[in-house]
């Protein structure tokens, strides 16, 4: 969502590059924590050299001018003395989404802003100045939709311009499930794939095809706790003590069998709930077909740093699980080590950047 107009028009044009030279952060901010990627291109690709998070003392939806004015002041001291462009996502707890089928004709070239703003029009009457919304199309063999989404003003522009303060030109702000499909393109196989945000309580699911979602499901309650929350009261110990056992060992049983058994047995129903979401996820987006027919499954958030889960997955489901990974073309420098919490963030890092 390109909020640098600010407007109750659609703002969707993705393709356009909108960096200049310099410096390119990526950030995502989530409920709870912000997120950054800064890089550079260079002749091999790029060098991702600045990475950081910071816990937010509040949410956005509660005091957007105070938490965005927080994000800014890390941002110059974290990112960069010599700051550059920056495209963020916000929350997706702050955005509603639609889908409504269409014709080929609506969609095609200048008639999507109109219907898009047709349609909002009809779901939100008179009220449509009060938000910003943003649109993208899909297409399948059920035909054509336009998703929808559209977030609060209220929020959107004190947002907007706390973090202008930190002295990063916002070059956008992208819709975080369209940053999520992006991060397709980004596998070795862009053709298909399951993506699959993982947060504390909740799941994020973005089917994408080529790195543009098709469809999708969003804050989907996984649990009641946070995976290490339940490893904690469960065995008694400390939470630092349950993050590190969940990502040196997690439920992965080639090291350490039997804490990798305990583990399993402490998160057995946050376990059980997220392979029965993906694979009814998988079941609609093939028609009731078994899971194994989509090309890949790819986890990414705070929750896919659980040891050996894809293997989990992968012998539940009988299909290819794996964990976002690093891009090929990218190097990561930064002295904080790359995790797959990061990865929206990296996605955002690569907004424009054709492949």
């Amino acid at each position: 969502m390109m909020l640098t107009k600010l407007s109750s028009k659609p703002n969707h044009n993705r393709s356009a590059r909108v960096w200049g030279g310099g410096l390119k952060l990526g950030l995502e901010i989530s409920d709870h924590e912000a997120r950054m990627v800064v890089g550079r291109q260079s002749t091999a690709g790029w060098d991702m050299l600045r990475a950081g998070r910071m816990t937010l003392p509040a949410s956005l939806a509660e005091t957007p001018s105070a938490t965005a004015a927080a994000i800014a002041v890390w941002l110059r001291r974290e990112a960069g003395a010599t700051p550059g462009d920056v495209v963020a996502t916000l929350p997706t707890s702050l955005f509603e989404y639609e889908s409504v089928p269409v014709s080929a004709e609506e969609v095609a070239g200048t008639n999507a802003d109109a219907t898009a703003r047709q349609l909002m029009i009809e779901l939100l009457g008179e009220q449509l100045d009060e938000f910003s919304f943003d649109y993208f199309t899909s297409e399948s063999n059920q035909g054509t939709k336009l998703h929808l989404a559209w977030a609060a003003r209220s929020i959107l522009v004190p947002v907007a311009e706390g973090l202008s303060r930190s002295g990063w030109r916002i070059a956008a702000f992208d819709l975080p499930v369209v940053a999520l499909a992006r991060w397709g393109q980004f596998t070795e196989r862009p053709a298909s794939q399951l993506i699959v945000e993982l947060n504390d309580t909740d799941a994020n699911f973005v089917w994408a095809i080529n790195g543009t979602p098709n469809y999708l499901r969003t804050r989907i309650t996984i649990g009641s706790q946070p995976p290490a929350q339940l490893v904690s009261t469960r065995r008694r110990v400390s939470l630092a003590t349950a993050e590190t056992s969940l990502a040196v060992w997690g439920i992965d049983p080639t090291e350490l069998p039997a804490l990798a058994e305990l583990n399993e047995s402490c998160l057995n129903d946050w376990l059980e709930r997220l392979g029965y979401e993906i694979h009814r996820t998988l079941q609609f987006i093939h028609g009731g077909m078994p899971a194994s027919s989509t090309q890949e499954v790819v986890l990414c958030g705070a929750g896919a740093g659980i040891k050996g889960l894809d293997v989990w997955l992968s012998q539940q489901l009988s299909t290819s699980v794996s964990i976002a990974t690093l891009p090929t073309w990218c190097r990561w420098r930064s002295a904080a080590p790359y995790r797959p919490s990061y990865a929206i963030a990296l996605a955002n890092s690569q907004y424009g950047v054709v492949r």
